[in-house]
């Protein structure tokens, strides 16, 4: 799989769940039983992309949410972006 960038769209598959408790998340794969853990960054990350748009869009709210350096937001996220897509936990869509 190639490397996503800011302008492609990524969906959640059908097979992967997320649970929120007490601001961390864990999002599991049930075809793969390959897991992630998140923390509250993390989590925020990861409800900013469920919306299935953009990796930008998620970028844009994020921006506007924490005090960060928009190369340091762009690079930690598709870093974690591809590493999600990687596990099978997101995938592009159309």
């Amino acid at each position: 799989m190639d490397e996503l960038t800011l302008g492609d769209r990524v969906i959640v598959p059908d097979a992967v769940i997320s649970r929120e408790l007490e601001g961390e998340t864990v999002v599991l794969n049930l075809e793969t039983g390959v897991y992630f853990g998140l923390d509250g960054v993390g989590t925020d990350i990861w409800n900013a992309l469920q919306s299935g748009g953009r990796i930008e869009d998620a970028f844009n709210a994020l921006l506007g949410q924490y005090e960060v350096q928009s190369a340091t937001l762009r690079d930690d996220l598709l870093r974690f972006v591809n590493q999600l897509a990687a596990k099978g936990l997101l995938t592009t869509g159309a």
